[in-house]
């Protein structure tokens, strides 16, 4: 949005005034916004004069390069990016600026890959068509699009994405860079090695535990269902239990009967409701798969009654209680620290 900018500095500063000498920044899931304001928020990390994003069009009215000023309020503050495959557009032009240069540490899974400049082009008949007029480069060079066949149907190419996450998952890191053909090798100035061929790929890779089945629940948004029955059912027991968001984040947990509840829920909706995938076998066997997820969504939809009763920052307490990549990211302050420093 227009206004991310001047909320990231206020919430940094509000944080920096409460002692907080080191930062995370979280872009899962973000899905990317406005170029400008992607430019602003890689400033406030890097040194003056220093590239961001390069964006190379069909003509010299669509190209153009955006270098950091000296507004920057964080340059030197250890910095941890955290990314997954929801990351895109402008939260990838952020990523690969400080990640080119060996300015912050990226944590997470490979993100998603969409540095396509449109422009949209009305026809007669009213209808429009978009048209690619530009595509988006990190500072090193790097095209951050995946690529595509010209002309392939659209499913075919999210199947070729959702292969390669399958495909990550089950890969280390440094096979991921092995794989990837030395024209598309990068060097950072520190000699760190960056590879191209769409999306940002972490420093330090960290594939989510989610399995099918939990993924398939989050899909069908069964897990906000839940919380909104519980905070319309149980509201004034909840904030007499957890008077702050502070209380709720520690003491909330969900009992036997609570969780008979919710399979009892899932089975009702989600067998008669998506007859045509896994969904439809019989509830017994798909309560097994998701025995080993149960905790896990005890924690995410605990995370939608925290955001309901309470607001975004108790949710996101609530989650990062639980959050395998917060963690392991936690791990790596002297990685961060090292790259602040040089």
């Amino acid at each position: 949005g227009r206004t991310t900018n001047d909320e990231l500095v206020a919430a940094m500063e509000r944080l920096r005034g409460e002692g907080a000498d080191r930062f995370v920044l979280d872009l899962r899931g973000n899905g990317g916004g406005l170029l400008d304001q992607a430019v602003q928020v890689s400033d406030d990390f890097l040194g003056a004069g220093l590239r961001i994003v390069e964006q190379r069009g069909r003509t010299a009215r669509n190209s153009a390069v955006f270098t950091a000023t000296s507004a920057g309020a964080f340059e030197r503050v250890p910095l941890i990016l955290l990314v997954d495959g929801g990351t895109a557009s402008a939260s990838e032009i952020v990523a690969g600026a400080v990640q080119d240069h060996d300015r912050a540490l990226i944590v997470g899974q490979r993100t998603f890959g969409k540095g396509l400049v449109q422009t949209q082009r009305e026809l007669p008949d009213g209808s429009a068509l978009r048209v690619t007029v530009a595509r988006y480069y990190t500072p090193l060079g790097r095209l951050v699009q995946t690529p595509y066949d010209t002309g392939g149907p659209l499913d075919a190419y999210f199947a070729t994405k959702r292969d390669r996450e399958r495909r990550d998952r089950g890969l280390l890191l440094r096979d991921l860079i092995d794989e990837v053909p030395d024209s598309l090798h990068y060097r950072t100035p520190a000699g760190r090695v960056v590879i191209g061929g769409g999306g940002i790929l972490p420093d330090v890779l960290v594939t989510d535990s989610l399995t099918g089945t939990l993924r398939a629940v989050l899909r069908s948004g069964e897990e906000t269902t839940l919380a909104r029955a519980l905070v319309d059912t149980r509201r004034d027991d909840l904030l007499a239990r957890f008077p702050t968001a502070e209380a709720f984040a520690r003491g909330f947990a969900f009992t036997a009967s609570d969780r008979a509840w919710r399979d009892a829920h899932l089975a009702t909706r989600l067998t008669s409701a998506r007859a045509d995938t896994a969904w439809a076998a019989d509830a017994p066997a798909w309560r097994r798969r998701l025995a080993a997820d149960s905790h896990l969504l005890d924690v995410i939809i605990g995370a939608r009654v925290a955001l309901r009763l309470y607001g975004r920052e108790a949710a996101q307490r609530v989650l990062l209680a639980d959050d395998a990549v917060a963690r392991e990211a936690l791990l790596h302050w002297d990685d961060a620290a090292a790259l602040a420093r040089n």
